[in-house]
């Protein structure tokens, strides 16, 4: 299986505050002057808290060694969201701490926000998408100004908003594409598709022949896929190896409940795109890849995220870690042949970088590598 270069709705931010090196993430939602709201007051946890909580896999890595953890409601519906922040020395490198803001909604607890924090935390008193952010405050009790030359955030405030799960559309076990649309303003360099539409597409009905995927997938105009590759081309040597011997090679706008899974600053915000990657023989495919480089608003469960909206179920791979790791699903719609999805996920100082790769035969699902 091929490696992502550089691997959680989770999210890591910068390895280095101290220098103040933040997220795309920041870039795009720091429009306005943020100011404190109020400091953020930690309480060392206990064996108790460690017990309750433990059972969240998103929290377990950080309560299993020394943490402190509050509660605060940060977006004024009464109910207060659980802020943790890891102690031990696992988590903490590189000159900050691992930190976690998790809510809990009517499907469990969700992720709003994973960092790399180093120093005194603060809520504004502005909010983001109806959630006040999280500041870095500097020595005199004041948001943070980042000052390091070639940081994004050089000469700004270094703030953090929350990214909720975004709300998907529930599968309705057709094959009809739904073009998503695009937040107000942006400009895609493609098209876009709802993640759970893209997916669908690569479903083959129950009963049909057995054949290769047919290179034109994704290929009639208004088509949201962007593809780069003219025909097809050979592979290069690693993949013919492993009997892929040609591929086809698209950028793509996927996004979830209309909204891009994730935006990067050119001249202006615009919506992130992913790579799509078809491999296999002369008269068809039988592998896809579908791929983000690092972001700050990408985690490590995008697809976790979808159940009960696509019949997907968890095969192998229960990976625990919110830094790096991967999980495979069996995805099986009515009248539809089964499909598996490993989902691997790499987060880091750059933001976490994610990557859906799809076989069709449970054989293939097989030699996925569990990390």
């Amino acid at each position: 299986m091929r490696k992502l270069y550089s691997l959680s709705r989770v999210i890591w931010t910068s390895a280095a505050l101290l220098s103040f090196a933040v997220s795309e993430t920041a870039i795009a939602q720091t429009r306005e002057q943020f100011t404190v709201d109020r400091v953020v007051k930690f309480t060392a946890g206990t064996a108790r808290e460690r017990a309750q909580w433990r059972k969240i896999p998103t929290a377990r890595e950080i309560v299993e060694g020394e943490f402190v953890f509050a509660k605060d409601d940060l977006d004024g519906d009464g109910r207060p969201e659980l802020i943790l922040l890891a102690r031990s020395s696992s988590l903490c490198r590189d000159g900050g701490c691992a930190l976690l803001i998790l809510r809990k909604n009517a499907q469990g607890i969700e992720p709003l926000l994973a960092a790399k924090v180093n120093g005194k935390l603060a809520l504004t008193k502005e909010q983001v998408d109806g959630y006040r952010a999280l500041a870095l405050l500097d020595g005199s009790g004041q948001i943070a100004i980042g000052n390091r030359s070639r940081s994004p955030l050089f000469g700004k405030q270094v703030v953090y908003p929350m990214r909720p799960l975004a709300q998907t559309p529930s599968w309705n076990g057709t094959d009809e594409i739904v073009p998503a649309k695009v937040t107000a303003g942006a400009s895609a360099k493609s098209d876009s598709i709802e993640l759970i539409e893209l997916i669908k597409l690569f479903m083959q009905p129950m009963g049909g022949p057995n054949i290769l995927g047919d290179w034109t997938f994704g290929a009639k105009p208004g088509s949201p896929i962007d593809w780069q590759t003219s025909g097809i081309q050979e592979t290069a040597a690693e993949e013919q190896k492993a009997g892929y011997h040609y591929h086809r090679v698209g950028e793509v706008v996927l996004t979830i409940d209309g909204k891009p899974t994730h935006q990067v600053l050119e001249k202006n915000v615009v919506p992130g795109t992913w790579t799509i990657s078809l491999l296999g023989a002369h008269g068809g495919f039988t592998r896809a890849t579908i791929s983000a480089p690092n972001s700050q608003e990408l985690g490590t469960s995008i697809l976790e995220g979808l159940k009960g909206k696509l019949p997907l179920r968890l095969y192998r791979c229960k990976t625990l870690s919110i830094s790096s790791g991967n999980k495979v699903y069996q995805v099986q719609g009515a009248g539809k042949k089964p499909l598996w999805i490993n989902e691997e996920w790499s987060c880091g100082s750059a933001g976490c970088g994610v990557s859906l790769d799809i076989v069709f035969t449970k054989k293939e699902a097989g030699k996925f590598e569990c990390f």
